[in-house]
């Protein structure tokens, strides 16, 4: 008796080894190849069949038009965990690495983010304005997509002038590192005091006007002008975190989007 109990434990622990061998899935990926509620093994509700990843959807190819050129693109993924989806955040400012953080974690399981450094060029500048916002979200998820993960991601933060009046805002890109499909979403806009307008024209900052006026330099790296405008009713990560959501659209339902992730350019949600 005591001789077959031993054997027993040693034929579980064998299995148990075999099983921490193995590729454990985070929920969502099990999700995906157990089958949703209500529809068979391997398919969602509506009779689809899903991907072994929540974020993968039908290849089309890398599109240089959509990837920019960026070297790396076309390289395998080099996960640092297999079960984990990686998203590589071209920034290494709190308030944008938290806001893809929460955002890509409320959309899947198991969710790794990278920060990324990356610094803007003389072209888009310090201070984006029009559309030199668009561009330069584009340019950091376009870089952080190189560094490696599932998805690039780039925030960034300008002012556009309509008139007199000039107003803040947000843009998104979200780069699907596998295939190259870019969507980009723009956040709402906050009006700005007129006086920060003009000081924009003149060449000025608005990061500096900000640490000249709450006189902490870490006010652009936490509540931004927004947090502070808005006496916190809307934080900096909040803000990015809207435009984020848009942006992820056309990643968290594919059925509707076939046409713009199949179209030149990819992508959607605003974009």
């Amino acid at each position: 008796m005591e001789q077959g109990r031993t054997l027993r434990r040693s034929g579980a622990g064998e299995r148990r080894r075999r099983r921490r061998r193995g590729l454990r899935l985070p929920p969502g990926h099990r999700r995906a190849a157990a089958g949703a509620a209500g529809g068979p093994p391997g398919r969602d509700p509506r009779g689809q069949a899903l991907p072994l990843h929540p974020a993968d959807g039908p290849g089309r190819g890398l599109d240089p038009a959509v990837t920019g050129g960026v070297v790396g693109l076309e390289a395998p993924v080099q996960s640092r965990d297999e079960a984990a989806l990686e998203v590589a955040v071209g920034s290494t400012n709190p308030a944008k690495v938290e806001a893809v953080r929460t955002v890509f974690s409320r959309a899947f399981d198991g969710v790794q983010v990278l920060p990324v450094p990356v610094a803007l060029p003389a072209a888009i500048g310090e201070m984006p304005v029009g559309e030199q916002v668009r561009e330069g979200a584009i340019y950091r998820a376009r870089a952080a997509a190189a560094a490696g993960g599932h998805f690039g991601v780039g925030l960034e933060g300008g002012v556009e002038f309509e008139g007199e009046a000039c107003y803040l805002l947000n843009w998104v890109a979200v780069l699907r590192r596998r295939d190259g499909v870019l969507s980009t979403a723009p956040s709402g806009k906050l009006r700005l005091p007129d006086r920060y307008g003009r000081a924009i024209r003149a060449g000025r900052v608005l990061g500096d006007l900000m640490i000249e006026k709450v006189g902490r330099a870490d006010v652009n790296a936490n509540e931004g002008a927004v947090g502070y405008l808005t006496r916190g009713l809307v934080s900096r990560q909040r803000f990015f975190e809207e435009a984020l959501a848009l942006a992820l659209a056309p990643f968290l339902s594919p059925e509707e989007y076939q046409e713009e992730l199949a179209g030149p350019g990819g992508g959607g949600g605003g974009g």
